[in-house]
Protein backbone atom coordinates (compact mmCIF):
# COMPACT_ATOMS: atom_id res chain seq x y z
CA UNK A 1 0.00 0.00 0.00
CA UNK A 2 1.41 3.49 -1.22
CA UNK A 3 2.32 6.03 1.92
CA UNK A 4 -0.11 9.02 2.30
CA UNK A 5 1.44 12.64 1.53
CA UNK A 6 0.11 15.70 3.11
CA UNK A 7 1.66 18.87 2.33
CA UNK A 8 2.17 21.19 5.38
CA UNK A 9 1.00 24.12 3.92
CA UNK A 10 -2.34 22.09 3.61
CA UNK A 11 -4.06 22.35 6.88
CA UNK A 12 -7.65 21.98 7.54
CA UNK A 13 -9.53 24.95 6.57
CA UNK A 14 -11.26 26.96 9.26
CA UNK A 15 -11.24 29.45 12.39
CA UNK A 16 -8.34 30.16 14.00
CA UNK A 17 -7.65 28.48 17.46
CA UNK A 18 -10.24 25.67 15.75
CA UNK A 19 -8.38 24.08 12.99
CA UNK A 20 -5.10 26.14 13.44
CA UNK A 21 -3.02 28.65 15.65
CA UNK A 22 -0.16 31.16 14.66
CA UNK A 23 1.15 33.10 17.42
CA UNK A 24 2.11 35.82 15.24
CA UNK A 25 -0.97 37.55 13.10
CA UNK A 26 -0.51 37.75 9.05
CA UNK A 27 0.95 35.43 6.85
CA UNK A 28 4.82 35.95 6.79
CA UNK A 29 5.35 34.54 3.77
CA UNK A 30 2.38 36.07 1.58
CA UNK A 31 1.94 33.13 -0.47
CA UNK A 32 -0.66 29.74 -0.42
CA UNK A 33 -3.46 30.90 1.61
CA UNK A 34 -4.65 34.32 3.46
CA UNK A 35 -5.09 33.43 6.83
CA UNK A 36 -2.50 33.76 9.94
CA UNK A 37 -0.03 30.98 8.52
CA UNK A 38 2.85 31.84 7.60
CA UNK A 39 3.55 30.43 4.07
CA UNK A 40 6.16 30.86 1.35
CA UNK A 41 6.85 29.74 -1.88
CA UNK A 42 9.91 27.83 -2.74
CA UNK A 43 10.80 25.59 -5.84
CA UNK A 44 13.05 23.25 -3.17
CA UNK A 45 9.85 22.16 -0.96
CA UNK A 46 7.69 19.42 -2.80
CA UNK A 47 4.42 21.20 -3.75
CA UNK A 48 6.26 24.75 -4.35
CA UNK A 49 5.07 26.22 -0.63
CA UNK A 50 6.56 25.32 3.07
CA UNK A 51 4.77 26.53 6.54
CA UNK A 52 7.58 28.48 7.70
CA UNK A 53 8.50 31.46 10.55
CA UNK A 54 7.03 28.30 13.16
CA UNK A 55 7.12 29.43 16.97
CA UNK A 56 6.51 28.05 19.97
CA UNK A 57 2.76 27.60 20.41
CA UNK A 58 1.91 27.23 17.12
CA UNK A 59 -0.46 24.42 15.73
CA UNK A 60 -1.92 22.78 12.93
CA UNK A 61 -4.90 20.04 11.74
CA UNK A 62 -4.86 17.85 9.01
CA UNK A 63 -7.64 15.48 7.48
CA UNK A 64 -6.34 12.16 7.19
CA UNK A 65 -8.08 9.39 5.02
CA UNK A 66 -6.66 6.09 6.49
CA UNK A 67 -7.63 3.78 3.97
CA UNK A 68 -6.22 0.46 5.37
CA UNK A 69 -6.42 0.26 9.53
CA UNK A 70 -2.96 -1.10 10.36
CA UNK A 71 0.56 0.67 11.90
CA UNK A 72 2.17 3.52 10.50
CA UNK A 73 5.04 5.61 10.92
CA UNK A 74 4.80 9.53 10.18
CA UNK A 75 7.27 11.12 8.53
CA UNK A 76 8.36 15.13 9.20
CA UNK A 77 10.22 16.64 6.79
CA UNK A 78 11.68 19.71 7.97
CA UNK A 79 14.58 22.35 7.25
CA UNK A 80 16.56 24.38 10.01
CA UNK A 81 19.58 26.37 10.32
CA UNK A 82 18.72 26.69 14.26
CA UNK A 83 21.11 25.55 16.69
CA UNK A 84 18.52 24.96 19.29
CA UNK A 85 16.95 21.77 19.39
CA UNK A 86 13.31 21.97 17.75
CA UNK A 87 10.37 19.57 18.51
CA UNK A 88 6.98 18.89 16.73
CA UNK A 89 4.50 17.01 18.23
CA UNK A 90 2.46 14.88 16.63
CA UNK A 91 -1.38 13.54 17.99
CA UNK A 92 -3.98 11.01 16.09
CA UNK A 93 -6.15 9.25 17.66
CA UNK A 94 -5.44 9.07 21.11
CA UNK A 95 -1.77 9.07 20.59
CA UNK A 96 1.05 11.05 21.14
CA UNK A 97 4.35 11.71 20.35
CA UNK A 98 6.80 14.27 19.76
CA UNK A 99 9.61 14.42 17.38
CA UNK A 100 13.09 15.96 18.22
CA UNK A 101 15.95 17.27 15.76
CA UNK A 102 18.33 20.21 15.36
CA UNK A 103 20.18 21.65 12.55
CA UNK A 104 19.52 19.99 9.07
CA UNK A 105 22.55 22.65 7.48
CA UNK A 106 19.86 25.29 5.93
CA UNK A 107 16.24 26.40 5.99
CA UNK A 108 15.27 24.49 2.51
CA UNK A 109 18.33 21.58 3.47
CA UNK A 110 15.34 18.46 4.14
CA UNK A 111 15.72 15.96 6.66
CA UNK A 112 13.12 13.70 7.58
CA UNK A 113 12.13 12.99 11.03
CA UNK A 114 10.38 9.73 11.59
CA UNK A 115 8.14 8.94 14.08
CA UNK A 116 7.73 5.65 16.29
CA UNK A 117 4.53 3.80 14.94
CA UNK A 118 1.07 4.84 15.50
CA UNK A 119 -1.88 2.25 15.14
CA UNK A 120 -4.58 3.52 12.96
CA UNK A 121 -8.53 2.55 12.29
CA UNK A 122 -9.50 3.04 8.65
CA UNK A 123 -11.35 6.00 8.13
CA UNK A 124 -11.27 9.80 8.01
CA UNK A 125 -9.00 10.82 11.35
CA UNK A 126 -7.59 14.14 12.53
CA UNK A 127 -3.65 14.41 12.55
CA UNK A 128 -2.74 17.76 14.96
CA UNK A 129 1.00 18.95 14.32
CA UNK A 130 2.39 21.07 17.53
CA UNK A 131 5.33 23.32 17.16
CA UNK A 132 6.55 22.53 20.47
CA UNK A 133 10.08 24.01 19.81
CA UNK A 134 9.94 26.54 16.99
CA UNK A 135 12.48 27.41 14.32
CA UNK A 136 12.03 25.68 11.57
CA UNK A 137 10.31 24.94 7.80
CA UNK A 138 8.41 22.33 7.13
CA UNK A 139 7.58 20.93 4.01
CA UNK A 140 5.28 17.94 4.19
CA UNK A 141 3.77 15.07 6.68
CA UNK A 142 3.74 11.41 5.13
CA UNK A 143 2.34 8.73 6.56
CA UNK A 144 4.07 5.33 5.59
CA UNK A 145 2.52 2.01 6.40
CA UNK A 146 4.22 -0.99 8.70
CA UNK A 147 1.47 -3.35 8.73
CA UNK A 148 -1.92 -3.11 6.87
CA UNK A 149 -3.04 -6.26 8.39
CA UNK A 150 -6.53 -5.55 9.24
CA UNK A 151 -6.85 -5.63 13.05
CA UNK A 152 -10.13 -7.37 14.37
CA UNK A 153 -12.41 -5.42 16.53
CA UNK A 154 -12.28 -6.44 20.04
CA UNK A 155 -15.31 -8.48 21.29
CA UNK A 156 -17.97 -7.83 23.52
CA UNK A 157 -17.54 -11.11 25.60
CA UNK A 158 -18.51 -10.83 29.86
CA UNK A 159 -18.31 -14.53 30.07
CA UNK A 160 -18.73 -15.63 33.76
CA UNK A 161 -20.35 -12.64 35.69
CA UNK A 162 -19.54 -12.74 39.71
CA UNK A 163 -21.74 -10.97 41.73
CA UNK A 164 -19.69 -9.02 44.54
CA UNK A 165 -20.32 -9.51 47.72
CA UNK A 166 -20.34 -6.73 50.36
CA UNK A 167 -17.88 -6.87 53.20
CA UNK A 168 -13.92 -7.28 51.77
CA UNK A 169 -13.60 -10.50 49.62
CA UNK A 170 -10.85 -11.61 47.21
CA UNK A 171 -12.24 -12.62 43.91
CA UNK A 172 -10.07 -14.91 41.17
CA UNK A 173 -10.74 -15.04 37.82
CA UNK A 174 -10.46 -19.05 35.47
CA UNK A 175 -8.23 -20.01 32.95
CA UNK A 176 -11.86 -17.98 30.25
CA UNK A 177 -13.04 -14.75 30.20
CA UNK A 178 -14.76 -13.35 33.70
CA UNK A 179 -16.35 -10.39 34.80
CA UNK A 180 -16.84 -8.94 38.19
CA UNK A 181 -20.28 -7.07 38.65
CA UNK A 182 -21.16 -4.57 41.73
CA UNK A 183 -24.46 -4.03 40.12
CA UNK A 184 -25.90 -4.85 43.62
CA UNK A 185 -23.42 -2.60 45.69
CA UNK A 186 -25.00 -0.18 48.23
CA UNK A 187 -21.49 1.90 47.63
CA UNK A 188 -20.03 3.37 44.95
CA UNK A 189 -16.88 1.70 44.03
CA UNK A 190 -13.55 2.57 42.99
CA UNK A 191 -11.83 -0.47 40.99
CA UNK A 192 -8.39 -0.70 39.29
CA UNK A 193 -7.60 -4.66 37.71
CA UNK A 194 -4.16 -3.34 37.14
CA UNK A 195 -3.59 -3.06 40.73
CA UNK A 196 -5.80 -5.99 41.52
CA UNK A 197 -8.01 -3.98 44.02
CA UNK A 198 -11.62 -2.40 44.17
CA UNK A 199 -12.84 -0.71 47.44
CA UNK A 200 -15.70 0.86 48.56
CA UNK A 201 -15.82 4.75 47.93
CA UNK A 202 -16.24 6.82 50.93
CA UNK A 203 -19.43 8.55 49.40
CA UNK A 204 -21.42 7.71 46.72
CA UNK A 205 -22.02 10.58 44.61
CA UNK A 206 -19.04 13.11 43.45
CA UNK A 207 -21.59 16.20 44.30
CA UNK A 208 -21.18 15.26 47.60
CA UNK A 209 -17.69 14.50 48.68
CA UNK A 210 -16.65 12.63 51.77
CA UNK A 211 -15.83 15.51 54.38
CA UNK A 212 -13.24 15.16 56.66
CA UNK A 213 -12.23 16.90 59.45
CA UNK A 214 -7.98 17.10 61.04
CA UNK A 215 -8.49 18.31 64.32
CA UNK A 216 -5.30 19.16 66.46
CA UNK A 217 -2.28 21.18 67.24
CA UNK A 218 0.45 22.47 65.19
CA UNK A 219 1.51 18.73 64.04
CA UNK A 220 -1.99 19.14 62.30
CA UNK A 221 -1.86 22.70 61.35
CA UNK A 222 1.73 22.03 60.04
CA UNK A 223 4.74 24.68 60.69
CA UNK A 224 5.54 27.33 58.04
CA UNK A 225 9.10 28.30 59.56
CA UNK A 226 10.02 24.59 58.96
CA UNK A 227 9.73 24.14 55.12
CA UNK A 228 6.35 22.01 55.52
CA UNK A 229 3.12 23.97 56.03
CA UNK A 230 0.46 21.68 56.01
CA UNK A 231 2.19 19.13 57.81
CA UNK A 232 0.86 15.43 57.16
CA UNK A 233 -2.19 16.98 55.88
CA UNK A 234 -0.82 17.41 52.36
CA UNK A 235 0.43 13.93 51.58
CA UNK A 236 -2.52 12.67 52.91
CA UNK A 237 -4.69 14.65 50.34
CA UNK A 238 -2.97 13.49 47.43
CA UNK A 239 -2.74 9.99 48.54
CA UNK A 240 -7.02 10.26 48.61
CA UNK A 241 -7.63 12.12 45.93
CA UNK A 242 -4.82 10.25 44.10
CA UNK A 243 -6.41 7.18 44.71
CA UNK A 244 -9.58 8.51 43.32
CA UNK A 245 -11.44 9.49 46.72
CA UNK A 246 -13.97 12.22 46.73
CA UNK A 247 -13.03 13.77 50.02
CA UNK A 248 -13.26 17.49 51.66
CA UNK A 249 -11.23 18.63 54.26
CA UNK A 250 -12.64 20.96 56.69
CA UNK A 251 -12.24 23.07 59.27
CA UNK A 252 -12.22 26.90 60.88
CA UNK A 253 -8.29 27.58 59.86
CA UNK A 254 -6.50 27.54 56.44
CA UNK A 255 -3.01 25.96 55.96
CA UNK A 256 -0.73 24.32 53.47
CA UNK A 257 0.80 23.98 49.56
CA UNK A 258 -0.81 25.36 47.01
CA UNK A 259 -3.19 22.79 44.78
CA UNK A 260 -4.50 20.39 47.96
CA UNK A 261 -7.56 21.14 50.26
CA UNK A 262 -5.97 23.94 53.05
CA UNK A 263 -8.98 23.56 55.39
CA UNK A 264 -8.19 21.83 59.03
CA UNK A 265 -9.07 22.47 62.91
CA UNK A 266 -5.25 22.29 63.41
CA UNK A 267 -4.00 25.17 65.93
CA UNK A 268 -0.38 25.45 67.30
CA UNK A 269 -0.21 25.49 70.81
CA UNK A 270 -3.75 23.85 71.38
CA UNK A 271 -4.40 21.65 74.06
CA UNK A 272 -7.27 18.94 75.08
CA UNK A 273 -8.98 21.17 77.22
CA UNK A 274 -8.64 24.46 79.15
CA UNK A 275 -6.23 24.46 81.71
CA UNK A 276 -7.60 25.79 85.30
CA UNK A 277 -7.50 29.80 85.27
CA UNK A 278 -4.74 29.22 88.34
CA UNK A 279 -2.73 27.10 86.03
CA UNK A 280 -2.65 29.43 83.11
CA UNK A 281 -1.63 32.11 85.70
CA UNK A 282 1.11 29.91 86.61
CA UNK A 283 2.09 29.29 82.67
CA UNK A 284 1.74 32.78 82.10
CA UNK A 285 4.71 33.57 84.38
CA UNK A 286 7.20 31.45 83.14
CA UNK A 287 6.17 32.85 79.53
CA UNK A 288 3.73 30.35 78.17
CA UNK A 289 0.35 31.39 76.72
CA UNK A 290 -2.14 28.67 75.90
CA UNK A 291 -3.36 29.84 72.50
CA UNK A 292 -6.44 27.53 72.68
CA UNK A 293 -7.93 24.19 73.27
CA UNK A 294 -10.22 21.85 71.27
CA UNK A 295 -13.11 21.06 73.80
CA UNK A 296 -14.54 24.56 73.68
CA UNK A 297 -15.14 25.11 69.99
CA UNK A 298 -14.79 21.27 68.77
CA UNK A 299 -19.39 21.73 69.33
CA UNK A 300 -19.74 24.79 67.41
CA UNK A 301 -17.00 23.12 64.64
CA UNK A 302 -18.93 20.21 64.19
CA UNK A 303 -22.44 21.94 64.07
CA UNK A 304 -20.92 24.22 61.28
CA UNK A 305 -18.79 22.15 59.19
CA UNK A 306 -20.61 18.11 59.72
CA UNK A 307 -17.52 16.17 58.96
CA UNK A 308 -18.63 12.62 58.20
CA UNK A 309 -15.15 12.10 59.59
CA UNK A 310 -12.82 13.51 62.93
CA UNK A 311 -9.21 12.53 62.39
CA UNK A 312 -7.92 13.67 66.29
CA UNK A 313 -4.96 13.77 67.61
CA UNK A 314 -4.53 15.89 70.63
CA UNK A 315 -2.65 16.18 73.77
CA UNK A 316 1.10 16.95 73.26
CA UNK A 317 1.27 20.44 74.81
CA UNK A 318 -0.93 18.99 77.66
CA UNK A 319 2.45 17.19 78.51
CA UNK A 320 4.26 20.23 77.43
CA UNK A 321 3.28 22.28 79.92
CA UNK A 322 2.54 19.31 82.25
CA UNK A 323 -1.27 20.58 82.25
CA UNK A 324 -2.95 18.00 84.96
CA UNK A 325 -1.20 14.68 83.35
CA UNK A 326 -3.11 12.08 85.39
CA UNK A 327 -6.15 13.67 83.83
CA UNK A 328 -5.52 13.81 80.25
CA UNK A 329 -6.86 10.80 79.28
CA UNK A 330 -10.31 11.71 80.76
CA UNK A 331 -9.66 14.79 79.02
CA UNK A 332 -9.21 12.90 75.80
CA UNK A 333 -12.38 10.94 76.54
CA UNK A 334 -14.53 13.62 77.37
CA UNK A 335 -13.72 15.13 74.08
CA UNK A 336 -14.47 12.00 72.37
CA UNK A 337 -17.96 11.78 73.86
CA UNK A 338 -18.52 15.58 72.74
CA UNK A 339 -18.26 15.36 69.46
CA UNK A 340 -19.55 11.43 69.26
CA UNK A 341 -22.48 12.67 71.13
CA UNK A 342 -23.11 15.59 69.51
CA UNK A 343 -22.98 14.24 65.75
CA UNK A 344 -23.34 9.96 66.25
CA UNK A 345 -22.85 9.43 62.73
CA UNK A 346 -19.46 11.19 62.33
CA UNK A 347 -16.26 8.29 62.58
CA UNK A 348 -14.07 9.38 65.20
CA UNK A 349 -10.15 8.39 64.33
CA UNK A 350 -7.84 8.57 67.29
CA UNK A 351 -4.47 9.06 67.09
CA UNK A 352 -1.84 8.49 69.53
CA UNK A 353 0.63 11.45 69.58
CA UNK A 354 4.25 11.18 67.90
CA UNK A 355 7.21 10.42 70.09
CA UNK A 356 8.37 13.32 72.34
CA UNK A 357 12.34 13.82 72.75
CA UNK A 358 12.20 17.42 73.69
CA UNK A 359 13.95 18.89 76.67
CA UNK A 360 11.74 21.81 78.31
CA UNK A 361 13.06 25.02 79.49
CA UNK A 362 10.41 25.18 81.98
CA UNK A 363 10.08 21.88 83.31
CA UNK A 364 13.53 20.40 83.42
CA UNK A 365 12.95 17.85 85.37
CA UNK A 366 9.94 16.37 83.64
CA UNK A 367 10.59 12.98 81.19
CA UNK A 368 8.30 14.10 78.20
CA UNK A 369 9.23 10.91 76.21
CA UNK A 370 7.85 8.25 79.11
CA UNK A 371 5.20 11.22 79.34
CA UNK A 372 4.02 10.81 76.22
CA UNK A 373 4.33 6.72 76.20
CA UNK A 374 2.30 6.68 79.12
CA UNK A 375 -0.54 9.11 77.91
CA UNK A 376 -0.52 6.89 74.42
CA UNK A 377 -0.98 3.73 76.24
CA UNK A 378 -4.16 4.78 77.76
CA UNK A 379 -5.75 5.70 74.03
CA UNK A 380 -6.19 1.99 72.94
CA UNK A 381 -8.63 1.51 76.48
CA UNK A 382 -10.41 4.51 75.94
CA UNK A 383 -11.21 3.91 72.14
CA UNK A 384 -11.97 0.18 73.15
CA UNK A 385 -14.62 1.48 75.58
CA UNK A 386 -16.84 3.91 73.09
CA UNK A 387 -16.84 1.06 70.46
CA UNK A 388 -18.43 -1.34 73.48
CA UNK A 389 -21.16 1.89 73.79
CA UNK A 390 -21.59 1.37 69.79
CA UNK A 391 -19.85 4.43 69.17
CA UNK A 392 -18.13 4.89 65.91
CA UNK A 393 -14.31 5.36 67.14
CA UNK A 394 -10.92 3.98 65.76
CA UNK A 395 -7.86 4.38 66.93
CA UNK A 396 -4.83 5.07 65.43
CA UNK A 397 -1.38 4.07 66.61
CA UNK A 398 0.82 6.78 65.49
CA UNK A 399 3.32 6.92 67.83
CA UNK A 400 4.67 3.23 66.03
CA UNK A 401 4.26 4.71 62.66
CA UNK A 402 7.11 7.43 63.20
CA UNK A 403 10.38 7.28 65.43
CA UNK A 404 12.36 9.62 66.85
CA UNK A 405 14.28 10.08 64.13
CA UNK A 406 11.22 11.76 62.58
CA UNK A 407 11.54 14.76 64.43
CA UNK A 408 12.85 17.82 64.12
CA UNK A 409 15.49 19.54 66.22
CA UNK A 410 13.10 20.86 68.85
CA UNK A 411 11.60 17.15 70.00
CA UNK A 412 8.50 17.88 68.89
CA UNK A 413 7.42 18.50 65.07
CA UNK A 414 7.97 16.39 62.22
CA UNK A 415 10.56 16.92 59.85
CA UNK A 416 8.89 15.52 56.14
CA UNK A 417 9.43 11.78 56.66
CA UNK A 418 7.62 12.25 59.84
CA UNK A 419 4.64 13.60 57.96
CA UNK A 420 4.54 11.09 55.28
CA UNK A 421 4.59 8.09 57.61
CA UNK A 422 1.44 9.87 59.54
CA UNK A 423 -0.10 10.43 56.16
CA UNK A 424 0.46 6.69 55.12
CA UNK A 425 -0.90 5.68 58.50
CA UNK A 426 -4.26 8.02 58.27
CA UNK A 427 -4.62 6.82 54.87
CA UNK A 428 -4.69 3.74 56.01
CA UNK A 429 -6.76 3.69 58.89
CA UNK A 430 -9.42 6.18 56.93
CA UNK A 431 -10.11 3.45 54.72
CA UNK A 432 -10.12 0.79 56.86
CA UNK A 433 -13.02 2.75 58.94
CA UNK A 434 -14.64 4.37 55.79
CA UNK A 435 -14.44 1.03 53.52
CA UNK A 436 -13.80 -1.88 52.11
CA UNK A 437 -11.02 -3.91 49.76
CA UNK A 438 -11.12 -6.13 47.21
CA UNK A 439 -8.67 -8.15 45.41
CA UNK A 440 -8.95 -8.94 42.15
CA UNK A 441 -6.81 -11.33 39.85
CA UNK A 442 -7.63 -13.06 36.96
CA UNK A 443 -10.77 -10.61 36.03
CA UNK A 444 -11.25 -9.11 32.61
CA UNK A 445 -13.95 -6.88 33.06
CA UNK A 446 -15.97 -4.20 35.14
CA UNK A 447 -19.79 -3.35 35.66
CA UNK A 448 -20.14 -0.75 38.22
CA UNK A 449 -22.39 0.29 40.94
CA UNK A 450 -25.92 2.75 40.57
CA UNK A 451 -22.99 5.31 42.10
CA UNK A 452 -20.65 7.24 41.27
CA UNK A 453 -17.68 4.78 40.33
CA UNK A 454 -14.15 4.75 38.95
CA UNK A 455 -12.92 1.70 37.03
CA UNK A 456 -9.59 1.16 35.54
CA UNK A 457 -8.69 -1.60 33.78
CA UNK A 458 -5.35 -3.17 32.28
CA UNK A 459 -3.54 -4.03 29.81
CA UNK A 460 -5.06 -6.77 28.48
CA UNK A 461 -8.17 -6.13 26.73
CA UNK A 462 -11.15 -5.43 29.25
CA UNK A 463 -15.01 -4.31 29.03
CA UNK A 464 -15.99 -1.49 31.26
CA UNK A 465 -19.67 -0.92 32.07
CA UNK A 466 -20.35 2.19 34.49
CA UNK A 467 -24.04 1.18 35.09
CA UNK A 468 -25.35 3.96 36.87
CA UNK A 469 -24.17 6.53 38.04
CA UNK A 470 -21.56 9.62 36.79
CA UNK A 471 -18.47 7.50 36.37
CA UNK A 472 -14.66 7.69 34.90
CA UNK A 473 -13.83 4.73 33.19
CA UNK A 474 -10.25 4.17 31.99
CA UNK A 475 -8.73 1.22 30.07
CA UNK A 476 -5.17 1.25 30.97
CA UNK A 477 -4.00 -0.32 27.59
CA UNK A 478 -5.38 -3.69 24.96
CA UNK A 479 -8.33 -3.66 22.96
CA UNK A 480 -11.53 -1.96 25.23
CA UNK A 481 -14.51 -1.36 25.15
CA UNK A 482 -16.67 0.91 27.18
CA UNK A 483 -20.55 0.68 27.62
CA UNK A 484 -23.13 3.15 26.78
CA UNK A 485 -26.99 2.28 27.47
CA UNK A 486 -30.22 4.63 27.89
CA UNK A 487 -29.82 4.83 31.61
CA UNK A 488 -26.56 5.65 32.05
CA UNK A 489 -25.17 8.58 33.50
CA UNK A 490 -22.20 10.82 32.44
CA UNK A 491 -19.28 8.70 31.87
CA UNK A 492 -15.96 10.34 31.11
CA UNK A 493 -13.78 7.91 28.85
CA UNK A 494 -10.74 9.30 29.80
CA UNK A 495 -7.94 7.47 27.37
CA UNK A 496 -10.02 6.00 24.35
CA UNK A 497 -7.96 5.11 21.24
CA UNK A 498 -9.57 5.22 17.76
CA UNK A 499 -7.43 3.04 16.95
CA UNK A 500 -8.17 -0.37 19.78
CA UNK A 501 -11.30 0.37 21.73
CA UNK A 502 -14.90 0.31 20.62
CA UNK A 503 -18.11 1.88 22.25
CA UNK A 504 -20.92 -1.10 23.14
CA UNK A 505 -24.50 0.59 23.02
CA UNK A 506 -26.59 -1.39 25.31
CA UNK A 507 -30.23 -1.86 26.35
CA UNK A 508 -31.41 -1.11 22.77
CA UNK A 509 -29.86 2.00 22.63
CA UNK A 510 -28.74 2.53 18.66
CA UNK A 511 -25.96 4.60 17.23
CA UNK A 512 -28.52 6.95 14.80
CA UNK A 513 -30.33 7.87 18.54
CA UNK A 514 -27.13 9.64 19.55
CA UNK A 515 -26.11 13.58 19.01
CA UNK A 516 -21.75 13.59 18.52
CA UNK A 517 -20.24 17.09 19.13
CA UNK A 518 -16.99 18.29 19.96
CA UNK A 519 -16.66 20.11 23.21
CA UNK A 520 -16.32 24.12 23.80
CA UNK A 521 -14.60 25.95 25.98
CA UNK A 522 -12.21 23.82 28.43
CA UNK A 523 -13.76 20.70 26.79
CA UNK A 524 -12.59 21.87 23.22
CA UNK A 525 -10.50 18.72 22.71
CA UNK A 526 -12.97 16.25 24.12
CA UNK A 527 -15.82 14.77 22.21
CA UNK A 528 -19.22 14.70 23.74
CA UNK A 529 -21.76 12.42 23.20
CA UNK A 530 -25.27 12.99 23.86
CA UNK A 531 -29.00 10.57 23.79
CA UNK A 532 -32.43 12.23 24.00
CA UNK A 533 -31.18 15.64 24.98
CA UNK A 534 -28.74 13.90 28.16
CA UNK A 535 -24.84 13.97 27.76
CA UNK A 536 -24.18 10.30 28.73
CA UNK A 537 -20.50 10.64 27.68
CA UNK A 538 -16.96 12.54 27.48
CA UNK A 539 -14.19 11.23 25.41
CA UNK A 540 -11.51 12.87 26.63
CA UNK A 541 -8.34 14.70 23.97
CA UNK A 542 -10.81 13.31 21.11
CA UNK A 543 -11.96 14.53 17.89
CA UNK A 544 -15.98 14.52 17.28
CA UNK A 545 -15.07 13.65 13.40
CA UNK A 546 -12.95 10.72 14.45
CA UNK A 547 -16.28 8.52 16.22
CA UNK A 548 -17.51 6.85 13.07
CA UNK A 549 -20.22 4.33 13.23
CA UNK A 550 -17.27 1.12 12.77
CA UNK A 551 -15.81 2.36 16.31
CA UNK A 552 -19.65 1.76 17.77
CA UNK A 553 -21.10 -1.97 18.45
CA UNK A 554 -24.90 -2.98 19.65
CA UNK A 555 -25.08 -5.44 22.31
Amino acid sequence: MPSIRIEAEDYRAGASGVTYYDVTSGNSGGRYRSDNVDISATGAASNGHMVGWTENGDWLTYAVNIIQPGTYRIVARVGSLTTTPQQLGLSIAGQQQTLQFGSTGGWTTWRDIQSNVFTLSAGQQVLRADILQGGFNFDYLEFVPINTTPVPAPTYNLGNVVAARSGSNSYSGSSGIDTLSYAQSAYAIVADLSKGSAMKQLTNSAQTPFKIMPAGDSNTEGLEKFGDLGGYRHYLWRSLTGNNFNVDFVGPNTSGPVGVDTDAAGFGGYTIAKPSDDYATFLASKGRIIPGNLTDPMSSWINSYRPDMVLLMIGTNDIINQIDLPNAPNRLSNLIDQITNQSPNTQVLVASIFPLTRIDPVFTDANLRQQAINYNAQIPNIVNAKRAQGKQVSFVDMYSALDENDLLSDGVHTKSSGNQKASNAWYNAIINAASTRDTVSGIENLIGSAYDDTLIGDIANNILDGNGGNNILTGGGGRDIFVLSPNSGLNRITDFSIADDRIALSGNLRYDQLSINQGSGTQANDTLINYSGRQIALLNNIQASSLTTNLFTTV
